[in-house]
């Protein structure tokens, strides 16, 4: 009888896994929707599903999401601090057909992040910016223009970060196949860090310092100082 009992129990946590499995499973259906979300003041985004979100920077801050609308209803709406991270629920796989897009209206902007294959765009040049941080992992992308002190760009795999516009100092670390295109994106001081097969490409003025392993590349515009060390086939060339 014992044994029984907990076979019956063993059995019973097998079903109750079976349906709680199938219960993380979601498929978009309906049409595609526009839902307006209101959240207090954010400066850092972080995506975390597959979908396209663009930014614009303007007085008022305003937030549209547009996709169907069970796959709408899933996205975190949580902000924390001054982060939104926008993800679905853990454990959570979603299917759907229709991409889902968001925009993003705000005054400042302090960091992006991109984990996957999401996109992340700016729809007009983000000005008088301090430090601002642009993190990528996998394949995702981000495209952006501004006007900044400092900028941390990091990409992690195959992704890549285009700029355009200007700031101070650029820091760009990029691992794997990764790139950064940035050579209308004038800085007067430039760090990069590339290893693997990464590359980027940067409009520099005063000083550039290049740390390359493996066989990625620099091209840079401008007449800088130039300050490099190369561990395998990489370069740094003029452009």
């Amino acid at each position: 009888m014992k044994k029984l009992n907990v076979l019956i129990a063993v059995f019973s946590i097998f079903i109750f896994s079976i349906s709680l499995t199938q219960a993380q499973k979601v498929v978009g259906s309906g049409p595609v929707v526009s839902e307006n979300v209101n959240m207090k003041a954010i400066n850092k985004v972080s995506l975390g599903i597959s979908g396209d979100v663009f930014i614009t920077q303007g007085n008022t801050q305003s937030i549209e999401i547009k996709g169907q609308q069970n796959i709408i209803d899933l996205i975190e709406k949580e902000v924390k601090g001054t982060s939104w991270n926008i993800k679905f629920p853990n454990n959570t796989s979603v299917r759907t057909n229709e991409k889902v897009e968001i925009f993003i209206t705000m005054k400042d902007l302090k960091g992006l992040n991109v984990g996957g294959s999401g996109s992340i765009y700016g729809q007009n040049t983000f000005k008088n910016l301090d430090d601002v941080d642009l993190n990528v992992g996998g394949s995702g992308s981000i495209e952006l223009s501004l006007e900044a002190e400092d900028v941390d760009a990091n990409i992690g795999g195959s992704g890549n970060i285009s700029l355009d516009g200007y700031a101070e100092d650029l820091d760009a670390n990029i691992g794997g196949s990764g790139s950064v295109e940035a050579i209308n994106f004038k800085v007067k001081e430039a760090n990069i860090n590339a290893a693997g097969s990464g590359s980027v490409e940067i409009h520099v003025s005063n000083e550039l310092s290049a740390i390359i392993a493996g066989s990625g590349d620099v091209k840079y515009k401008g007449n800088p100082r130039i300050d490099k060390k190369i561990v395998g086939s990489g370069s740094v060339k003029s452009y």
